[in-house]
This record gives structure tokens, sequence and C-alpha cells, in this order.
């Protein structure tokens, strides 16, 4: 079953479709227009605002981690940057491999999948998730993960799985960076 945001997504899209049909005279009426499904679901605490332009500045460019190089663990570093370049999961970033980063026609791409048994996908739907140029190429998150030592094994080796997922440590470390940036 599809949850209700999910549901209204893609009839944002149908809406979308249908409002460029009605725009170019071939349909009088759209359809979907206005169509949404109640989303009773979630709490009104447990919707998460999204980090705004001042937010960013002062967790990439203000903190000393950032800042003045001063990152303890290169996960602490790579996920935050990931999460903020690719829009994927933390566990889908933290659970990658090696073999996970790849090119396709000429571009750097993270390959979401479960193809390994310590690997999940929340929607269970392989995709490739492409890398900006400033992270692979600028940042040389490229020449990171080929220069790691087991080149068969995971991209961020010292996180340890905890009830399942990789990405507890970095969920815990994440909370505490932001308070520290005033966020």
């Amino acid at each position: 079953a599809l949850s209700p945001s999910r549901v209204n997504l893609y009839l944002d899209f149908a809406e979308a479709l249908f409002r460029f049909a009605e725009h170019n005279n071939y349909i009088k009426l759209n359809p979907f227009s206005g169509l949404k499904i109640p989303d009773k679901g979630r709490r009104a605490d447990e919707l998460r605002d999204a980090f705004d332009s001042d937010d960013l500045e002062k967790l990439f460019v203000s903190s000393k981690e950032y800042g003045q190089d001063g990152h303890l663990h290169p996960h602490n570093f790579w996920i935050p940057l990931l999460g903020l370049y690719t829009g994927c999961r933390l566990e889908e970033i933290c659970q990658l491999y090696i073999s996970d980063i790849k090119q396709v026609e000429g571009i750097w791409v993270l390959d979401i999948n479960e193809d390994m048994p310590d690997k999940s996908v929340k929607t269970h739907e392989r995709r490739l998730v492409p890398l900006h140029p400033f992270v692979a190429e600028e940042l040389r998150f490229i020449d990171f993960s080929k220069g790691l030592s087991d080149q068969k094994g995971r991209v961020f080796p010292n996180l340890k799985r905890i009830n399942d997922r990789y990405g507890h440590a970095v969920s815990q470390w994440f909370g505490r960076f932001c308070k520290r940036c005033g966020i």
C-alpha cells in the first residue's frame, strides 16, 4: 500500500501533465486539479523542516568541522555532503559498497541496490543516483573511494551495524553537530 504522501506525489505529477494539456487546449478541464487525499497519519511534530540557506551555511561553511577541516572520521565529512547533493536516505549512504560507485555513460553515480545481505532499500527500488561534479571531482569523492584499501568492501567500513542499520552512530553525531552549529 502506498502512503498518502506518495499518492499525493503521483497525483501532483498527473495534475502537472493535465495542466499542460489544458493550457495547450487538448482538454477543457483538468480532472486532477486540486485532487489530494488527506495525510492524517503523521503528527505535526513528526514532520521535519528542511534546512534553509542559513542552516546550510552554519553546517558547511562556518562550522569548525567543514570550515577548518576538523572532522575526526571520513564518514562524518562525506555522509552529510552526499545526503545534501544526492537526496539519498542516510542508511542508503551508510551501507554503500565501493562497487556501488560507478560511471554510467560518463556520469558518476551511486547505485542504490540490495545486492548484499547487509543492504536494504526502503522502497526496494534499485536506482542510480547521479553524483554532482562538485562532490565527485572537486571534493574528490571518487579519489577517496578508489583509495580505500579494501576495494570490495564498504565505503565507510568504520560504521558498525546496530539493529540492522549502519546509520545509527552517524545520526547521533549529526544531531549533536547541528546543535553545536546553532541549528
